[in-house]
């Protein structure tokens, strides 16, 4: 038999997913138990799945998506500096709801690790590194303004300030 299914899942995407199963989660969930695990089961299988492929989405042949990607390799590169501040907080929402959904562990030592080597940081420099990133390219901020980015910061900020507990990222997140 013949499978089909789409390729080259983005960040975007998976951002999406992520807040969906949040929200399937606190309207739902709680009411279905069942629903509940199946959403469970979701979060935990693609967060293992990221975290194992060093925080990238790779399709079925192995191979790393165009733009699924979370890591400091990428981050470090031409197109991941630009990408670095949106993504880093992507990925510290993705663990957020990862951990409200099924519990702190596993995922707390890894979202820690993350602090530490500065996602948080990256994370509320989005508008910054956007502006640097139109100076670099000799055009104004309004004509290389991107939308969607600036939506799934949002997405991803309200993550973060939805989820988050520890009051010092809270507060570097709101302001």
């Amino acid at each position: 038999t013949d499978i089909t299914y789409k390729g080259d899942t983005s960040s975007d995407e998976i951002t999406h997913h992520y807040l969906h199963l949040l929200v399937a989660h606190e309207f739902l969930g709680l009411e279905d138990p069942e629903y509940d695990e199946l959403l469970k089961i979701a979060v935990t299988n693609t967060t293992n799945h990221i975290i194992k492929n060093n925080y990238a989405l790779r399709e079925a042949n192995g191979e790393q998506t165009t733009w699924a990607k979370w890591n400091m390799e990428y981050f470090n590169t031409a197109m991941g500096w630009a990408d670095a501040c949106l993504n880093a907080g992507q990925m510290l929402m993705y663990l957020e709801v990862a951990m409200h959904l099924t519990g702190e562990e596993p995922w707390k030592e890894t979202f820690d690790k993350l602090i530490e080597a500065g996602y948080d940081k990256l994370t509320v420099k989005h508008y910054d590194r956007f502006h640097q990133v139109s100076i670099q390219g000799g055009v104004e901020d309004r004509q290389e303004i991107m939308y969607g980015d600036h939506m799934l910061a949002v997405l991803s900020l309200w993550g973060l300030c939805t989820l988050e507990k520890d009051e010092n990222l809270l507060k570097k997140y709101r302001e």
